[in-house]
C-alpha cells in the first residue's frame, strides 16, 4: 500500500492539499498521515515586554490544532481513505523528511505560500528546504490556483 505524508499548517492552501491528497490516495488506494508541526516561539533573554503575559499568547493553541487536524481527518476518512494525523514540535523541514523516511511515505504533498525569494532569504522556505532532501517524490500545491 503507498503511504501519502500530509504536512500541514492550516493556511489557506490546506484545503487544496487535502484535495490532492484524496485524489492520490484513492487512486492508489494509499494510507495518508496528517502532520501538523508547531514551530516553538523563541525570545530572546532581555526583550522587552517577555513577561508571562506575552509567553502565554504566544504558545501554541493545541485546541484549535487538534479540531482542525480531527476535521481534515475526517474528510479523509468520509471518502473512504486510511488517514491517521500527527503532531510533532520543532523544525518543521526536519520533522517533514525524517517522518517521511520513518514511515516510508511514498509522496509527501506540500502547500507552497508563494511568498517570494526576499522572505526566503531572511526566513527560509520549508518547501525548498524538503525539495533539496526528500527521497520521495513531492507534489508541491501553490496557495492559489
Amino acid at each position: 500500500m503507498k503511504k501519502i505524508l500530509l504536512p500541514v499548517d492550516f493556511s489557506d492552501v490546506t484545503t487544496r492539499q487535502v484535495d490532492e491528497a484524496e485524489k492520490l490516495a484513492k487512486k492508489f488506494g494509499a494510507q495518508v498521515k496528517i502532520l501538523h508541526i508547531e514551530v516553538p516561539v523563541v525570545i530572546p533573554a532581555g526583550y522587552p515586554g517577555a513577561g508571562p503575559a506575552v509567553v502565554d499568547h504566544i504558545q501554541p493553541n493545541t485546541e484549535f490544532d487538534e479540531k482542525q487536524l480531527t476535521a481534515l481527518e475526517s474528510t479523509l476518512a468520509r471518502s473512504g481513505i486510511d488517514v491517521s494525523q500527527e503532531v510533532a514540535e520543532g523544525d518543521p523541514a526536519d520533522h517533514i523528511l525524517n517522518k517521511a523516511e520513518e514511515w516510508g511515505a511514498d509522496y509527501i504533498i506540500l502547500g507552497s505560500h508563494g511568498h517570494g525569494g526576499l522572505y526566503n532569504l531572511f526566513l527560509g522556505s520549508v518547501s525548498q528546504a524538503v525539495v533539496h532532501k526528500a527521497k520521495c517524490p513531492l507534489i508541491i500545491v501553490p496557495s492559489k490556483k
